[in-house]
């Protein structure tokens, strides 16, 4: 049952996923901030301050810097949206670095802190449930990811936008013909140029059979994620 929620959940927060992990292209040798058990940096410590996102950079790298902005972030907001033929449905994740996680669906909810995890049908009673969330929330800073990426998907620059009256970058990225996941469709990434945070990814399928839009928000505000019993 563990394993096959977690593939579940990852399969739906994949393009998510693509994106959000991004961040782990952070060196393994640089020691990771000192954090609270909310995943805030402790006291004396400090955030390293956003980059605004420059237009020298090269699609790549332009990801990457994204990526490390976001993998810096304390917490944020995603809402997933997914629409095709036969799928229609909006999901809402939580996220508080470094293991804290709340996803809600129609159907569903479900809270994670650490390795403790607790999961509900709809609005029936809370049940301990027999997996760590802690595995999901940790493939959001997946450094295999970012290899992944810039192997396997031609990145460009698409061109400038504004969302919500923000200015933005717009890249794109679709898998190579020698990629594993040559049969995927193309994903679309919005870039704050004010402090290089993603703010929008949208995924199309093969032969625009679904699409996938992801909105994040909130980043580094005060979200409260406590286990419900």
């Amino acid at each position: 049952m563990k394993r096959s929620f977690i593939k579940r959940f990852g399969a739906y927060l994949l393009a998510a996923i693509l994106v959000s992990a991004l961040a782990g292209c952070v060196s393994k040798e640089e020691p990771e901030p000192v954090t609270t058990s909310t995943g805030a940096p402790a006291s004396g410590t400090t955030a390293e301050p956003t980059k605004p996102l420059g237009s020298s950079l090269s699609p790549p790298d332009a990801l990457a810097q994204s990526m490390r902005a976001q993998l810096e972030a304390k917490s944020y907001r995603v809402r997933i949206s997914s629409f095709s033929s036969t799928v229609q449905g909006e999901t809402l994740v939580e996220y508080v670095a470094p293991d804290r996680i709340h996803m809600t669906n129609p159907i569903s909810e479900m809270i994670g802190v650490g390795s403790e995890t607790y999961a509900r049908q709809g609005q029936g009673p809370w049940q301990k449930a027999p997996f760590n969330a802690g595995e999901i929330a940790a493939t959001f800073r997946d450094p295999k990811l970012i290899e992944d990426l810039t192997t396997n998907y031609d990145i460009k620059f698409v061109g400038t936008d504004t969302l919500d009256g923000a200015p933005m970058m717009v890249y794109e990225y679709a898998p190579k013909a020698t990629s594993p996941a040559s049969r995927s469709g193309k994903t679309k990434v919005w870039i704050s140029t004010e402090d290089s945070l993603p703010r929008k990814v949208e995924t199309q399928g093969v032969n625009n059979t679904s699409v996938t839009t992801i909105i994040y928000s909130d980043y580094n505000s005060d979200i409260k994620i406590e286990l419900p019993v």
